[in-house]
């Protein structure tokens, strides 16, 4: 009993981070660091702003966790307590076994590695706790930084789509990724 309950205290829990419930309080943050300019691009491809009412009902949509294979948390640090972001991984069939993930972290919290903890333990939510076979996300080719951590983290290129956007005077494509339940467990 004692090894269920050491494994359910630590399942959403990181090095540094930890995922929870949204919380209501959570939404003025999330849906001003969803709308803010400087990384609107990286949620939509476009800066164009949303109207706060529609992104807190997205938030809270992504983060109902009713076992129908969409899940989403609130990130924050352990340490302080502090909201840090959001993570979703939805669509996880019963059948085919493949979910896809999505976060966002405030501006004020990127480069100190808070995405990249959280990434880590939504894939072990996914894999050891939802019997994952696939996870796959989207990033955009100008999103140099979450590249980098997703091929770090073990994140496979599995396919382009070429222009799929315009930003900044020119076309950008977006980069497929993808990884195994078999790679998951050879890194870790």
């Amino acid at each position: 009993m004692a090894d269920l309950h050491d494994y359910s205290m630590s399942l959403l829990r990181g090095d540094v981070v930890r995922l929870r419930s949204l919380s209501e309080k959570d939404l003025p943050k999330l849906v001003s660091w969803w709308n803010d300019p400087a990384w609107k691009p990286y949620q939509s491809g476009v800066v164009a702003p949303s109207s706060d009412m529609s992104v807190a009902e997205q938030f809270r949509s992504w983060s109902k966790n009713n076992n129908s294979g969409d899940f989403g948390f609130s990130i924050e640090e352990i340490k302080t307590g502090q909201l840090l972001g959001h993570v979703t991984l939805w669509g996880i069939d019963p059948v085919v076994r493949i979910g896809n993930i999505g976060i966002i972290i405030g501006g004020e919290h990127v480069d100190q590695g808070f995405g990249t903890d959280a990434i880590r333990v939504l894939l072990r939510f996914a894999f050891e706790e939802l019997r994952a076979n696939k996870v796959e996300l989207c990033v955009w080719e100008f999103n140099l930084r979450a590249v980098h951590v997703y091929k770090r983290l073990g994140f496979k290129t599995e396919g382009v789509r070429r222009e799929a956007t315009f930003h900044n005077g020119r076309y950008w494509s977006q980069i497929q990724m993808g990884m195994l339940n078999s790679e998951y467990l050879m890194s870790h």
